[in-house]
């Protein structure tokens, strides 16, 4: 479902892009994929503590299940940060791999920083959402899946470029990331908390 909104957002998000030019296009599309390398790392983590977490929760090792979710949040949290402080220092050098157009380059610098303001935040964004998965929180799980690229993503870019126009496309993503981490936090400590996990 996570997958099937990610498509459909950036469909959207492409068609109203296009309104701007081609060029506005292409930037966006180069700076997605420079934010879809942090989210994938974000998602592997995720997904490789997930199982350990379920077979803690599973054998009822509450301390080995807290710190495993501790260290993972941390590494997590450390790990993208440093990689978000390398994307934007580089993000010229970067954008510059992909397009050699003036335009679209510092479109798309512009576009990727504003998307790495909130992509540190994927690590503990991931590790949250799979350890509610880990501990069989369907509801929970369901709801965090269709926050990030859509419940809450695709209402953020029709406003945002209503609002501030194309940069306003760019600034969708932080909005989604930061709403969706502060929700994954809330129904993750509600569950933990009705587990005597906390």
């Amino acid at each position: 479902l996570a997958s099937l909104l990610m498509s459909v957002s950036q469909m959207i998000t492409n068609s109203l892009m296009a309104f701007y030019g081609d060029l506005s296009v292409a930037a966006y599309g180069v700076a997605s994929k420079i934010l879809m390398l942090e989210a994938l790392i974000g998602t592997g983590l995720g997904q490789g503590i997930q199982p350990l977490l379920g077979y803690c929760y599973g054998s009822k090792d509450s301390k080995r299940f807290k710190g495993c979710l501790e260290y993972a949040n941390k590494f997590g949290l450390v790990l993208l940060i440093i990689v978000t402080i390398v994307c934007f220092i580089f993000a010229p050098n970067i954008v510059g791999w992909f397009l050699t157009e003036q335009t679209a380059l510092n479109d798309a610098v512009i576009f990727t920083r504003i998307m790495l303001i909130s992509s540190w935040t994927l690590g503990v964004f991931f590790v949250c959402s799979n350890t509610l998965q880990a501990l069989g929180a369907a509801k929970e799980s369901l709801v965090v899946s269709v926050c990030r690229q859509g419940l809450i993503y695709i209402p953020a870019i029709f406003i945002l470029n209503t609002i501030i126009g194309k940069t306003g496309l760019a600034w969708a993503q932080p909005v989604a990331d930061i709403l969706s981490l502060l929700i994954v936090i809330i129904l993750l400590k509600k569950e933990l908390k009705t587990l005597k996990l906390e």
